[in-house]
């Protein structure tokens, strides 16, 4: 690796009118999704998908007007072009009756799965898993009543993994995503009971067998883990030392590597861990092993 590397490489790729989160890119690399909200006093919330390609359209659009004031008046003053020329929108969702849209992913490059806020015939507030088709703008309410939080969806697009919170209670859940999401078609992975929490479970994009995410005890630090599903086997992640935060995991495309955030003191830095070397680098502020 280049150990001189710096963030200057970095360049703007969509500049949001509102607070972005959640970004992911389609499976084709086409499409990104990204979850924005306005200022609380109008608390609006979108789900946008734009294309990931250079909005050419909208560069020839800028450039013939000023191409059109310059020759009606040479010593006319243009428009400077902007730090980036927006992605062009392809779909919106805007939240339904402020349920709010969190935690989205992809399930296929025309479907979106997300978690909204539902309530139940006694008044009792729940989150649960919707699925929107952008074909047909359609939205589907996958779960009733079932408290799932952040989840990740498999690469083939079958199976879901979520943190559930349910009275207290927090575990890792599985449901077979050609089945109806139940009760009783849910499988407990892991059972943290008022102990653990947990967060970011991330499948591995070639080996559905393998499982990143978080977990947390009373007066433990986060940690990231590593798990096989497939026998039960998990591994726990070296982080930096003295860190204080920890979020945002994320696999590298070819499964070899798990990116995530790790705070120090006043300072958030995005980390990789090699699982071929089992080295752990530090990416931003110059590229270096730890």
């Amino acid at each position: 690796m280049n150990s001189e590397r710096d963030d200057a490489d970095e360049r703007l790729f969509l500049d949001g009118d509102f607070e972005m989160t959640s970004p992911a890119i389609s499976p084709d690399q086409q499409k990104l999704l990204v979850v924005e909200k306005s200022p609380p006093k109008a608390a609006k919330v979108y789900l946008n998908v734009y294309q990931t390609v250079e909005n050419t359209e909208a560069k020839a659009k800028f450039e013939q007007r000023n191409k059109t004031i310059l020759e009606q008046d040479p010593l006319d003053i243009v428009d400077n072009p902007p730090p980036v020329f927006n992605k062009k929108r392809l779909h919106r969702l805007d939240q339904i009756n402020g349920k709010g849209i969190l935690y989205p992913r992809w399930r296929s490059n025309d479907e979106i799965l997300y978690i909204a806020n539902t309530q139940d015939k006694e008044g009792h507030l729940h989150k649960d898993l919707f699925s929107w088709q952008l074909t047909t703008d359609s939205i589907t309410q996958l779960s009733r009543g079932m408290n799932l939080r952040r989840f990740d969806v498999s690469a083939d697009g079958k199976t879901l993994i979520a943190e559930r919170n349910h009275l207290g209670k927090s575990s890792l859940v599985r449901f077979d995503l050609t089945q109806p999401v139940s009760i009783a078609n849910m499988v407990t992975v892991i059972d943290g009971g008022y102990e653990s929490s947990f967060d970011f479970p991330k499948f591995s994009p070639t080996d559905e067998t393998q499982l990143a995410y978080l977990t947390k005890q009373a007066d433990t630090p986060w940690q990231l883990k590593l798990m096989w599903l497939s026998g039960g086997q998990t591994s726990t992640l070296p982080m930096p030392d003295q860190y204080q935060f920890l979020s945002y995991v994320q696999w590298s495309n070819t499964g070899d590597a798990l990116y995530f955030v790790a705070g120090i003191k006043d300072s958030l830095m995005v980390y990789r861990y090699d699982l071929n070397t089992m080295q752990l680098w530090q990416v931003t502020g110059g590229e270096r092993p730890i």
